[in-house]
């Protein structure tokens, strides 16, 4: 009495019918053909495992724009990916690619500089953890399109190698 009961539609989906019998000096719940103490939660005990997501060559990225940025693919076997970003790198660089949710199949991940100054990103740069992610993902409307060219251009060997001597003298 006075209990309220909320169930996702994957609960829902997966006994199929719930019915509640009042009739009983004690309530009863009974999910598909199961009384509410048979049901057992269905997840391991094991934690789910993260990986760190690089970035796989060097690059340059404009003030307040975006570019896609080539990252070494992660050892994990999932569809997708939840993506959490650096702290530190946000704090040092100015640059995050904010909590999202990537596509296990793409080599690019967008990195968005939040600064009014280019920034380089050196080949290497942890750009946050990744961990996989098996749910239902709804997309409305929004497409990849992996032919397009990254929206920035590569740096030269000589800017890449004045850009290192900086940051050794730093």
């Amino acid at each position: 009495n006075g209990i309220d009961l909320i169930l996702g539609n994957d609960f829902l989906m997966q006994y199929g019918k719930v019915q509640i019998d009042y009739r009983e000096p004690k309530a009863s719940i009974t999910f598909g053909d199961q009384p509410l103490a048979a049901i057992t939660s269905q997840r391991t005990d094991q934690p789910t495992r993260s990986v760190k997501l690089i970035t796989n060559a060097d690059i340059t990225i404009p003030s307040f724009s975006v570019a896609n940025v080539m990252t070494v693919a992660p050892a994990l076997h999932a569809e997708n990916f939840c993506f959490e970003p650096s702290g530190k790198l946000l704090q040092t660089k100015g640059v995050s690619v904010g909590h999202a949710l990537l596509a296990a199949k793409g080599d690019f991940t967008p990195l968005a500089n939040l600064t009014s100054a280019s920034v380089w990103i050196p080949k290497g740069t942890t750009l946050g953890v990744i961990s996989g992610y098996d749910g239902e993902v709804l997309s409305y409307g929004l497409t990849t399109r992996e032919e397009d060219p990254p929206r920035t251009r590569l740096p030269t060997k000589k800017e890449v190698n004045q850009r290192r001597t900086l940051i050794d003298d730093l």
